[in-house]
């Protein structure tokens, strides 16, 4: 009970303590794909550009909904295998 009791309290004391860097990622996009998205999507008629996003949100936002997408259909490619 003694083992059980100190995994638990580890368990507490590590969900006490996660941040923000626990989980950032760091990356560089090339100067040619930043510009290709910036007039492609941001610039694009009816993009986030005309709908009062920055430049900052806008990409943010294009690159949660394409990690997203990419883990989405990586968890069901798994799924469909039998590995999760």
């Amino acid at each position: 009970m003694l083992f059980k009791d100190g995994k638990i309290r580890q368990l507490e004391w590590d969900l006490s303590t996660v941040t923000a860097g626990d989980y950032t990622v760091e990356f560089q996009i090339p100067a040619p794909a930043y510009q290709r998205w910036y007039t492609d999507t941001y610039k694009s008629r009816g993009g986030d550009c005309d709908q009062g996003f920055s430049p900052a949100l806008s990409l943010k936002r294009t690159l949660i909904n394409q990690i997203e997408s990419a883990l989405g259909a990586e968890v069901d490619k798994l799924k469909s295998l039998g590995s999760t």
